[in-house]
This record gives C-alpha cells, structure tokens and sequence, in this order.
C-alpha cells in the first residue's frame, strides 16, 4: 500500500509541475516602440508634442526622490522624419536639438552640435512618456501627449 501511495504522490507532483511549468507567464519586457514596428503593427508611437507636466528630483544632494508637479510649458517634439526638438517655456518656440532613432529602452539622439549620441532611457505606457536619467537632482522627467 505504501508504494502506490508513492507512486501517486510521485505521479501527482509530476502532473503539478507539468502544468505550472505550462501557465508561465511571459515574463519577457514588452517592446515599446520602433520606427519600423510603429508604421507596421500599429503600436503606440513617440511621434509627437509631449508637455513636460512632473520631475522626479531630490532637493538637496542625498535627499530622497520624488515626484513635484510643473507647469513651466517645457516640451519635446519627435517628428515622423526622426527629427527631435525641444521647448524650454511656455513663451519659447521648440528648437530643434537633433535627429532621433528609438530602441527598446533608449532614445537615441544625435545632437545637432556635437558627435555624441547619449541615450535616454524611456518608458511609454498610452499618452505618458518618461525619461531616466540617474540618482541625483532630475531623476526623470514625466511628459503627456498634448
């Protein structure tokens, strides 16, 4: 009796496992967007005006980080001809700072004005964009789609 009580267990943990292993979750970070995915499948695109509406930021070296809401105007516009602009207030006009390419996780922008490309990390989730910078003062800057 003991050994078909084994055999069930062994059978039974066999079973679980086998159908838990089955049910993974896909676990694999979604792609956000690139400029050949966005015209084809119709994913969210970058393209367009983003009004800069949070920071999140430390008031003093070693603070902790958190979110404090603007309203100084500041914006970003990524045109579908991959150019990249910006616009420091709500009296400026968006200038043009570069050229854009979109990755998974970063923003590729050659400025205009010099030979580097830094990266932004991004994160774009319906009509909110953010962009990471690091740990110290401006962390991120949250944007809306106008």
């Amino acid at each position: 009796m003991q050994k078909n009580q084994f055999l069930n267990l062994s059978a039974y943990l066999l079973i679980s496992f086998l159908a838990f292993a089955g049910c993974s979750k896909d676990l694999s970070p979604k792609k956000v967007e690139t400029k050949q995915s966005s015209r084809i499948a119709g994913e969210k695109s970058i393209q367009g005006d983003w009004t800069l509406v949070e920071v999140y930021q430390n008031d003093h070296w070693g603070g902790h980080l958190h979110w404090d809401k603007v309203n100084s105007g500041a914006a970003v516009r990524f045109t579908s001809g991959g150019e990249y602009f910006k616009k420091a207030d709500k009296g400026s006009q968006f200038k043009l700072i570069g050229t854009y390419e979109v990755g998974d996780t970063e923003i590729i922008v050659q400025d205009t004005s010099s030979e580097s490309k830094p990266g932004i990390r991004y994160t774009l989730e319906a009509d909110t964009l953010i962009f990471t910078y690091g740990l110290e003062g401006i962390a991120a800057e949250k944007f809306l789609r106008q």
